[in-house]
């Protein structure tokens, strides 16, 4: 466990560098789109107003209030989010790849080090969620900000306010990654843990077998995506209900991610190559 916790301090210091620029991508597009948001608002209820006699009521009952709905839809807040999402995606890979860069590669001394070498599997999933569940932290806790941020800006008269729950379920995107049910976050993350697992696989067939290795990781995507599929074609063709379709898909998850960490584990004691 010690061995294991050192590995996952090492990983996360690694990693650092690259998320401490992205949580301030998100701080400061976020904050900026919220204070654009406001000044644009006030702008067009007051170019509004002088083009006649036309009141402020007039104005909300055709444009409505202004509200975080507006804010979570915007470029200047998806934008951060998705470059987030496509930098954590690029992470998956590189987090294994960057061990054999260089002519002395450290994925060697990685593999020799005096500890089981699925703690390295373990031990690079754990930074990638930890650091995915820091930017989820760090995003529910700048929504309130945002809101604030309205208020200090438009008037009550003129403004929305939302509860968090309803900011979430104003984006999408936003209530997949923060599902309001706990079947619907044990269903989503693990769909996530089962995607990381995966692409770590993947990783390690091709390491092991190298050009027939990409071979072997195309199938076992194939094969991995018809397991995942099967409770939807299970509910679809058989009327399943939801807290049966939601075991189902659980125990799909549950046995993949076995199996998957069984193969990688093999892989690693036995056929990893340096």
């Amino acid at each position: 466990m010690s061995n294991f916790g050192k590995l996952v301090n090492f990983e996360f210091r690694r990693f650092l560098p690259i998320f401490l620029p992205l949580v301030g991508i998100l701080v400061l597009s976020q904050v900026i789109g919220a204070i654009v948001f406001s000044m644009r608002y006030l702008s067009d209820m007051e170019r509004y107003l002088i083009q006649g006699q036309r009141t402020t009521e007039d104005f909300i009952l055709e444009f409505g209030k202004l509200s975080m709905m507006e804010v979570v839809n915007s470029i200047y807040f998806m934008g951060p989010i998705g470059v987030a999402v496509v930098s954590l995606l690029i992470y998956l890979l590189f987090i294994w790849y960057r061990d054999w860069i260089g002519k002395n590669t450290f994925a060697y001394r990685l593999l020799t080090l005096p500890t089981n070498r699925l703690n390295l599997f373990f031990s690079k999933a754990s930074t990638i969620f930890i650091f995915i569940f820091g930017f989820i932290t760090i995003q529910l806790i700048m929504m309130p900000i945002l809101q604030f941020i309205l208020k200090l800006f438009v008037p009550v008269d003129y403004r929305l306010d939302m509860a968090l729950g309803a900011m979430v379920q104003a984006n999408y995107f936003l209530s997949i990654l923060l599902p309001q049910t706990i079947s619907g976050f044990f269903i989503h993350y693990g769909l996530g843990i089962v995607f990381t697992i995966g692409i770590f696989t993947m990783v390690l067939l091709e390491r092991s077998y190298r050009l027939i290795g990409i071979g072997f990781a195309f199938l076992y995507v194939i094969i991995v995506c018809t397991f995942i599929f099967t409770p939807y074609y299970f509910q679809y063709f058989f009327h399943l209900y939801t807290h049966e379709a939601f075991w189902l898909e659980t125990s799909v998850m549950i046995i993949i991610s076995v199996l998957s960490i069984w193969l990688s584990s093999h892989l690693l004691n036995n056929k990893i190559r340096v």
